[in-house]
């Protein structure tokens, strides 16, 4: 007889561990199914040890153990859970939650079909030692990482890549299975359960060095002489999970990494600020990123000033495009906002515009060129553009700043004769319908792509010229990282340019445009860090952002003053959300700021984990609006 301590997989189950009763003998790391509040549910097993070990403490116990119903094959290695219990430590959360966001559910119901991990020898495996950074384009990258999988290979060792998206991992593997398919497993959500088991087992089974391919979900993946890791895209708001427990595949990674005793490389075009900071000693960073394209910068203002009238399209953009439609070219033109017009005012009152439920600027939408419509995109209401002024009643509703509908309109306008295609969230609705608006698109010579940053989801090769219509707008958010996604968004775009990148700006004289023309990333990566270290921001400060919402707007600033007090040691800085009313529901945020070299802090850590469910805690959150 056994006693098998396990944690359930299942959300809201705060516990750290349960103990039950088994004559089988199973392995920490198995998946087992045990009765909990009147359901069946998975589990892992952390431990199991002979009844008679702990005999007395049983007796002396209040409560009677149960038997568990039915048990699998060990999917997990006991290194992969004593990671997780560490990155749960880390998001402040419980074991069983970051389980289940870990844990690709196909394989927790089907582990009995799963084959036995193959009991491979980490023949000449080195002991844990480094992080390290590739900085490049696409095609550097991939060229680096080919050559990193032929020397593990040569080694007898796996390696594992992991993508942002489900996109971005089927487009990899194209590009780095060739020659060595029999040696490439992919993994991703999407695929069949069938396939999906299949491709699992044989990852874990096979007695050959393996490439495997994924997204992060697949982490766990028990794959005994996994040498490296590697993290693609690093710079992918994606690797952020927006439910709790708020986890970072990026950190995840890198304490699996540790754990496993398995190498870590970070990779994209431009990493991060903190992991540059952090990880320079061992990076590859060029100081400049190179680009054939010529460089323009145009200034909005002075156009405006001579016009005295708004511009959507420059004088030099028209030349531009002018120039690529007699030439047969395919052009990009890029816009940070959906929609028609961003924001709308009344003429009388001078008041804009907000959503009734959210109190969001609500975006104008053109679905014809006779009905419009108002769409908050926040709370995703709709609302009649006819309507007069919420406020005065007065009918002069101006609409202010541009959207993909307005600027494909003013493009059709000026060229005619253009094809025009458009790439935003409010037309592309499935992968399927981004891969033929790409198609169509470069099939079709001296055509424009029109589209917000979901193009390079879908754009995955060079363009003869792209011009940036505006993304001014975007320094308006008041938000530490915006200047890094900003400056990321240039060099993407003038990296795909292969004769002209052009910049409309209203604000010229701001040096990141300077910067991102010349491609010179370690200087902006100085300023940058300069301005964190000032304002004592990520990497010099970790971030823990406390959220909590309430119909009744006193009682949650009553409750946030509790708060204030019981962290009062951590000095907590309390503010309104960026939008500060959503459905009804007032939303306050609490902002600490502590030292990452202490981090866990136990004190802290027993107050975050004693507050009630309805508060909401995120260990270096996405945003902080």
């Amino acid at each position: 007889m056994k006693l098998i301590t396990v944690v359930p997989i299942t959300k809201g189950f705060l516990k750290k561990d349960l103990s039950y009763f088994t004559t089988k003998k199973i392995k920490p790391g198995s998946v087992v199914k045990i009765p909990l509040r009147k359901k069946t549910v998975p589990a892992i097993v952390i431990s199991s040890k002979e009844i008679r070990e702990v005999k007395s403490a049983l007796k002396k116990s209040s409560f009677a153990l149960k038997k568990i119903s039915e048990s699998g094959a060990p999917i997990f290695n006991p290194f992969f859970i004593d990671a997780v219990l560490e990155i749960a430590e880390y998001y402040a959360s419980s074991l069983s939650n970051v389980l289940n966001e870990m844990t690709p559910k196909v394989i927790l119901e089907n582990s009995k079909q799963l084959k036995e991990q193959a009991d491979k020898e980490n023949k000449g495996k080195e002991e844990y030692k480094k992080i390290s950074i590739f900085q490049g384009s696409d095609e550097e990258r991939l060229k680096h990482y080919k050559s990193i999988i032929r020397e593990e290979f040569a080694k007898d060792h796996s390696v594992l890549i992991i993508l942002p998206t489900i996109l971005a991992t089927i487009e990899t593997s194209k590009k780095l299975e060739k020659g060595i398919e029999s040696h490439t497993i992919i993994l991703h959500s999407e695929m069949p359960k069938k396939k999906l088991l299949e491709q699992w087992s044989e990852a874990i089974s096979s007695k050959k060095p393996v490439l495997i391919i994924s997204t992060g979900l697949f982490l766990s993946l028990p794959r005994k002489d996994l040498n490296t890791i590697i993290i693609d895209r690093e710079s992918s708001s994606f690797y952020k999970y927006r439910t709790k427990p708020y986890i970072d595949i990026r950190k995840a990674a890198e304490i699996v990494s540790k754990h496993i005793r398995a190498n870590l490389i970070y990779g994209d075009d431009i990493i991060r600020t903190e992991d540059y900071y952090n990880f320079k000693e061992e990076s590859i960073t060029p100081s400049h990123i190179l680009s054939k394209a010529e460089q323009i910068s145009v200034n909005m203002k002075k156009e405006e000033e001579k016009t005295k009238k708004f511009i959507i399209i420059s004088e030099e953009l028209k030349k531009m495009l002018e120039e690529s439609k007699n030439r047969n070219e395919h052009t990009v033109l890029f816009i940070n906002r959906r929609g028609y017009s961003q924001t709308t005012i009344c003429d009388d009152c001078r008041k804009t515009i907000t959503c009734k439920i959210c109190d969001s600027p609500l975006v104008l939408h053109k679905e014809n060129t006779r009905k419009t419509n108002f769409i908050c995109h926040k709370c995703i209401s709709s609302f009649s553009a006819e309507d007069r002024c919420p406020y005065c009643k007065s009918w002069r509703l101006k609409s202010l700043g541009t959207g993909v509908e307005r600027v494909a309109e003013e493009v059709s306008n000026i060229f005619p004769k253009f094809k025009l295609f458009r790439i935003d969230s409010d037309v592309i609705k499935t992968k399927k319908q981004g891969d033929k608006v790409i198609e169509d698109f470069f099939s079709m010579p001296g055509s424009i792509l029109i589209g917000t940053e979901m193009i390079f989801s879908y754009l995955n090769k060079d363009v003869d010229r792209a011009a940036i219509i505006s993304l001014d707008a975007l320094f308006t958010i008041p938000d530490f990282r915006i200047s890094e996604r900003i400056f990321h968004l240039l060099i993407k775009l003038r990296s795909l340019s292969q004769k002209t990148f052009l910049i409309q700006t209203r604000m010229p004289e701001l040096n990141i445009f300077k910067l991102a023309l010349r491609g010179d990333v370690s200087e902006f990566y100085r300023q940058e860090l300069e301005i964190r270290q000032r304002f004592n921001y990520p990497p010099f400060k970790l971030l823990i952002k406390i959220t909590n919402q309430n119909k009744d707007k006193k009682q949650l600033e009553i409750d946030f003053k509790k708060l204030e007090k019981e962290l009062a040691n951590y000095s907590p800085i309390v503010y309104s959300a960026f939008v500060p009313k959503i459905k009804g529901m007032h939303i306050m945020h609490a902002l600490l700021k502590v030292d990452p070299a202490s981090w866990p802090d136990r004190s802290l850590l027993e107050v975050l984990n004693s507050l009630s469910p309805a508060w909401r805690v995120e260990v270096d959150p996405f945003s902080l609006l």
